[in-house]
């Protein structure tokens, strides 16, 4: 398959509200891509995409002050490589799905008061996706082995399928809170 190649006006049309997430202002991003390109052998607008989104994961993992604000920052970066791998390079992006639902696991539990679990919703996925289908797992379980986005899923171009969270409760039906130190 014959990678596509784009230019800056494109870049821009689809990742300028992306970018001012980040304080990237078009002209500030015309000119880093001007400077950047002069080291490179053969540079193209997706590999100046891809440089920004490794940058802007190595700066989230420094300058994030809470744990919120790391995880919801990281799950955007990873959403948006995905849906460029998708869309645009019409590549699977299961790796990159799969570090998108472990940053939305841990942003989701470090939000929440209530302890929760993790509930697979597979979305006509594959068959191996779909056999989790509803699937319940503690945050840990998910975290540690999450069955979904692997390399066993079929999907043409990845993983389609979701999480939603449903809380713990105790054996009388209440919803279980954290304790908080």
């Amino acid at each position: 398959m014959t990678k596509m190649t784009y230019d800056l006006d494109w870049l821009f049309t689809n990742y300028l509200d992306f970018f001012k997430v980040y304080g990237m202002e078009e002209s500030d991003v015309r000119n880093h891509f001007q400077k950047w390109k002069e080291s490179r052998k053969a540079p193209t607008v997706n590999d100046y995409l891809w440089y920004i989104f490794n940058h802007l994961q190595m700066e989230t993992a420094k300058q994030a002050s809470n744990e919120v604000q790391l995880y919801s920052s990281l799950r955007l970066i990873d959403m948006n490589m995905a849906m460029f791998l998708k869309l645009h390079e019409k590549r699977n992006a299961n790796h990159i799905m799969r570090s998108m639902f472990r940053n939305d696991i841990l942003l989701n539990e470090a939000q929440s008061n209530i302890k929760l679990q993790v509930k697979i919703v597979s979305g006509a996925c594959c068959p191996h996706c779909d056999s989790f289908n509803e699937k319940i797992m503690t945050i840990e379980e998910a975290l540690e082995n999450l069955p979904i986005a692997s390399d066993i899923c079929t999907k043409h171009l990845g993983c389609n399928c979701g999480l939603a969270y449903v809380p713990v409760r105790d054996t009388f039906g209440r919803i279980v809170r954290k304790h908080r130190v």
